[in-house]
């Protein structure tokens, strides 16, 4: 019989997590699975938890700032041809109007980019310093 589903465990597994009947039918069922390498639990407090928490938009700054680049590049890009020297007409307005509406998304574009480059260096060096805290730790019970 496996350690995990023999009934002193299962009795006391319930008894930690529910108290009342009501409250052991509203509580998922913890199944323990073996599991064959090393399990590292990394300690952590609540002001990295938050800096972890907010690198999980990083992935939609990057990908915004990919489709505001493509946008302003098929805006410019289908503009820039029709660019004549004529000023007067009321065509060139509007085509010298998307030509900086595509300028200016573009900017967007970079400040969005340069948001998930730092947004994301914030958070490599939050992981890293976790992880070196846990050798840090596994250095001090060697010696």
């Amino acid at each position: 019989m496996n350690y995990w589903n023999s009934p002193s465990v299962r009795k006391s597994n319930l008894s930690i997590m529910a108290t009342s009947e009501e409250e052991k039918q509203i509580q998922p069922r913890i199944k323990h699975v073996p599991y064959d390498k090393e399990l590292v639990i990394y300690s952590i407090d609540h002001s990295e938890l938050d800096t972890l928490a907010k690198g999980v938009d990083l992935p939609i700054y990057l990908n915004l700032s990919i489709f505001l680049f493509s946008l302003s590049g098929s805006l410019v890009g289908s503009m820039i041809p029709t660019i004549s020297n004529d000023s007067e007409k009321p065509c060139s307005r509007l085509v010298w109007g998307t030509l900086y509406t595509g300028a200016g998304i573009f900017l967007v574009g970079i400040i969005l980019l340069i948001t998930w480059i730092v947004k994301g260096k914030k958070v490599r060096h939050i992981v890293n310093e976790i992880k070196a805290r846990r050798t840090k730790a596994d250095g001090q019970q060697l010696s």
